[in-house]
């Protein structure tokens, strides 16, 4: 831990470090759903006509959808609101719901693959993109 020089916190001190840090891994999950995409889309342009029907009988999912959510699932939990609250006090980790929601939003490929209306939570018109 930082150290408190003349009453000012220092830059990895106290709670400002939890938020940075917690700001850094929201711009890493931004970029790597972002890389990833791409990665899989580059995959995919080489399976010609192998992966353009629904992969899962009784549902229908575009390989960008099942992509998106195979991200989400990884994410998938319930806490109770005790926990929740221990995490935001000790853990650096945006909660896994926000982790979701902040990175699947500010992803336009998302919206594009279930037509997510611009202006809508999950589609905002201003995006944070790094790359």
């Amino acid at each position: 831990m930082g150290e408190n020089i003349g009453n000012k916190p220092t830059f990895f001190s106290g709670k400002r470090s939890q938020i940075l840090t917690s700001i850094f891994f929201s711009l890493a999950d931004n970029g790597g759903i972002q890389t990833s995409f791409r990665a899989f889309r580059r995959w995919l342009d080489r399976q010609p006509g192998q992966l353009d029907s629904p992969l899962l009988p009784g549902l229908n999912y575009s390989t960008n959808q099942l992509f998106f959510i195979g991200f989400a699932q990884v994410w998938c939990s319930v806490n109770t609101p005790e926990a929740l609250k221990l995490q935001l006090r000790n853990d650096p980790h945006t909660p896994s719901e926000y982790r979701v929601i902040g990175t699947l939003s500010n992803t336009a490929e998302f919206s594009n693959a279930f037509r997510c209306p611009p202006g809508s939570p999950m589609n905002p018109v201003k995006k944070c993109a790094i790359w």
